[in-house]
């Protein structure tokens, strides 16, 4: 009997994350490796002639493994930790680790970035941001690929 009431709270559980679930929230890990990938091509792809750009790109793979590529700043939560890609200077794209995300200011169009010490950065559109998938995040995606699996 109590394995029954065990199970009921999970299923309830199950059901209440499932609720939350929005259209932006379905997408798998492959999805957002997916999206990574294409957006690192479009930074790294007319600049491989410089050979930075070559071992960057792996070091960007590697840094960016747990998060996801930020579309629009409407996407970035407070406290997210950020990771930016930056083609400023394309001879040498990097991706850096910033810290976590505080606000964002409208009126200069700046990330307010909290790390050692407050910082600012211009939201560009030859910047890509990427966010670390949280655990809510990790869980919705692992539903949803359950739930894939079984279709």
């Amino acid at each position: 009997m109590e394995l029954i009431d065990c199970d009921t709270d999970y299923e309830k559980k199950i059901n209440k994350i499932l609720n939350k679930i929005q259209e932006k929230d379905i997408r798998t890990m492959k999805d957002i490796k997916n999206e990574t990938t294409r957006i690192l091509d479009k930074l790294y792809g007319p600049y491989y002639m410089y050979k930075n750009n070559e071992v960057n790109r792996e070091n960007a793979e590697d840094l960016l493994e747990g998060y996801e590529y930020v579309e629009s700043i409407d996407f970035i939560n407070k406290r997210d930790y950020i990771i930016m890609v930056t083609g400023d200077q394309f001879f040498d794209i990097k991706a850096r680790y910033l810290g976590t995300f505080f606000k964002f200011n409208i009126h200069t169009n700046k990330l307010c970035i909290r790390d050692r010490s407050n910082r600012f950065y211009d939201y560009l559109p030859d910047r890509a941001f990427f966010r670390k998938i949280n655990t809510n995040d990790k869980l919705k995606i692992a539903l949803v690929e359950a739930i894939d699996m079984i279709k």
